[in-house]
């Protein structure tokens, strides 16, 4: 598409730019917290790893970790690219390993916490914040694909979480009693 705009035409004001293409010119934070997402990582599988197959399980783990993120980011990307013509790339991998510090933190938090204070309904509920931050991340993908509709993102992102929490929650209350599911 071409415009033509003649010298005696006026430009119309300056528009600020979204939250999404403003943020996409910093890497470095967003590689420092792809740098913590894989230590996290391999310190997970170095704990529940044999030191016989430490090696292979822990090039297995960050190939995989490496490989789903940018499966994951990529896809967004192809979505944002689809409704926005442009990718924002970098918006997707910020939001990919923001959202994967939080869930590894919230995998050692809630037992800590159960334990050291003799709460064990911790642990009992802490998927819930496991589908906040999902539903976060989820509500961060869509504004890069859809910039202009903020309140139906932060619609469709809630909406989300509460059909995740309800379903967990029915799930947990309808098994029989000595079968439990764990929701996380």
């Amino acid at each position: 598409m071409l415009r033509l705009r003649l010298p005696g035409h006026a430009l119309g004001p300056e528009q600020a730019m979204t939250p999404v293409v403003a943020a996409e010119k910093r890497w470095l934070p967003t590689l420092a917290l792809g740098l913590v997402v894989l230590a996290l990582v391999l310190a997970n599988a170095w704990i529940d790893t044999d030191p016989e197959g430490m090696a292979r399980s822990l090039g297995a783990i960050f190939l995989t970790t490496i490989a789903s993120g940018a499966i994951w980011c990529g896809l967004w990307s192809l979505l944002s690219k689809t409704f926005t013509r442009q990718s924002h790339f970098g918006w997707h991998v910020r939001v990919f390993v923001t959202a994967g510090v939080v869930m590894l933190v919230l995998a050692v938090l809630p037992p800590l916490l159960a334990f050291a204070l003799s709460w064990p309904w911790v642990t009992d509920f802490s998927f819930i914040a496991v589908y906040a931050t999902a539903a976060a991340a989820i509500y961060f993908h869509l504004l890069a694909v859809e910039p202009g509709r903020e309140r139906l993102m932060r619609g469709v992102a809630a909406t989300g979480f509460v059909i995740g929490v309800a379903l967990s929650l029915w799930f947990n209350v309808s098994a029989p009693a000595g079968r439990a599911r764990s929701s996380t």
